[in-house]
């Protein structure tokens, strides 16, 4: 509209008033400027939206820019890989299998979670997924079915706090699973892999098989669910070809026989048998009580001693003291030939050095006090539960002493303990001499 026909517009709305010299020209001039405004407003809002956006995503993606290696790219990004990659239905089902996982990965995750594997096994139906970390690195994990259950879950939570603690610092590790922790999966990078097994001095390896991006091997026969087997990366022989030997986590499902207590990052429980008045060194050193655990046993005459290379371990440590050290060191040792777990009290000497090994019997797990065995020298008894509070008397019908928490070192005068759950009745366990 131009002032023209704005000046007949005011007649004709206005006839008995006539509008001032001018008028016409500054109105429409003050329109121009409101709508030069409200353009400029709009574009500032336009301008500021695509900054905000820019910059979340600039935010986000600066995360995921710190230094990676091209094989942890390889974890994060590109198709799926492996002989189920195009089961959309199964990638999601993992997926959320990893998003409603039982423990929270300590490393802060940004990037959504990749399927980088999905593959059949002899164990059934398996997939390899990875996180991207703040840090560059990934959290990774071993989803696949539950041997006991039947269903899927999370089989192993792969974090890189756990590989930088590892033997190997900072290297990947492969995955044991299935029934027995007989298969092993472990991620190839080009290279060809191996399953290693002791006596590692002597070269003992089988190929693994390659499944796109992932090896797949099985343990050879006679190994235990518990023995500690390796994964070679690389060539076998000494030809200066760089190679990686890689420890492997196992899977959770079949518990390591025996008594559980629960520790972080499978490490051993440790306590001591109450009452005891601190300080007491080394009780909760577990680099020190594996020392002395391994010396105690090795040599020894085993009930069923390990097979050559193969690690004594044990679940747990119960310290006993007598006056002020440590008098012994208590543990259990499982063969995976054999159903029970054996007790074993290692003598700690005032000097800090291991004495003899004493077998003191076997745990009972159907029972709601799996330990209660004689200690060495008349010392009394050790009764211990994971999650229980016990207290002994020495007459039935008697009172009972002082409720203690999960192991206590009974004299040998008692003739019943009384072990209490949370929300449970006691359960009265006769020392059966």
């Amino acid at each position: 509209m131009d002032t023209d026909q704005l000046r007949a517009a005011l007649r004709g709305a206005t006839p008995d008033i006539e509008p001032r010299p001018g008028l016409t020209a500054d109105v429409l001039r003050g329109g121009i400027r409101r709508t030069r405004v409200r353009r400029l407003t709009l574009t500032a809002a336009a301008f500021a939206a695509a900054a905000l956006v820019t910059t979340t995503v600039t935010v986000g993606w600066q995360s995921l820019s710190k230094p990676v290696d091209p094989a942890t790219k390889t974890l994060l990004r590109g198709p799926t890989r492996g002989d189920l990659a195009g089961d959309s239905a199964f990638a999601k089902d993992v997926l959320d299998v990893w998003e409603h996982k039982p423990k929270k990965p300590a490393a802060k995750v940004v990037t959504r979670p990749h399927v980088f594997w999905a593959g059949t096994t002899p164990a059934g139906r398996v997939a390899v997924v990875a996180q991207g970390t703040d840090k560059g690195d990934t959290v990774r994990g071993l989803v696949g079915l539950d041997v006991q259950e039947q269903t899927l879950r999370l089989l192993i939570l792969d974090e890189p706090e756990t590989r930088a603690r590892a033997p190997m610092r900072g290297l990947d590790m492969g995955y044991r699973f299935g029934p027995d922790n007989r298969y092993v999966l472990a991620l190839s990078k080009d290279k060809p892999l191996f399953v290693v097994f002791p006596p590692f001095h002597q070269g003992h390896q089988m190929p693994m098989r390659e499944a796109g991006g992932v090896g797949l091997g099985e343990v050879p026969p006679g190994v235990g669910p518990t023995d500690d087997i390796r994964v070679l990366r690389g060539s076998p022989y000494t030809d200066g070809t760089p190679s990686e030997l890689l420890h492997l986590y196992p899977d959770a499902t079949p518990d390591r026989p025996g008594v559980r207590w629960d520790a972080p990052d499978d490490r051993p429980y440790t306590t001591v048998a109450q009452p005891w008045a601190a300080p007491l060194a080394h009780w909760d050193d577990i680099e020190w009580l594996n020392s002395h655990w391994r010396r105690g046993l090795a040599g020894k005459s085993l009930r069923y001693p390990p097979g050559p290379g193969l690690e004594t371990r044990t679940n747990w440590f119960i310290s006993v003291r007598e006056g002020g050290p440590i008098k012994y060191v208590i543990g259990e040792y499982h063969d995976a030939r054999t159903t029970p777990t054996y007790l074993y009290a290692v003598e700690i000497l005032p000097d800090g050095s291991t004495g003899g090994t004493r077998q003191l019997g076997t745990a009972d797990l159907n029972s709601p006090l799996p330990i209660l065995v004689p200690l060495p020298d008349n010392g009394g008894f050790l009764a211990a539960a994971p999650g229980a509070n016990l207290a002994y008397r020495t007459a039935k019908g008697s009172s009972w002493s002082m409720y203690l928490k999960e192991a206590v070192r009974v004299p040998s005068d008692a003739v019943e303990i009384s072990v209490s759950f949370s929300g449970k009745d006691p359960v009265t366990v006769p020392i059966k001499r």
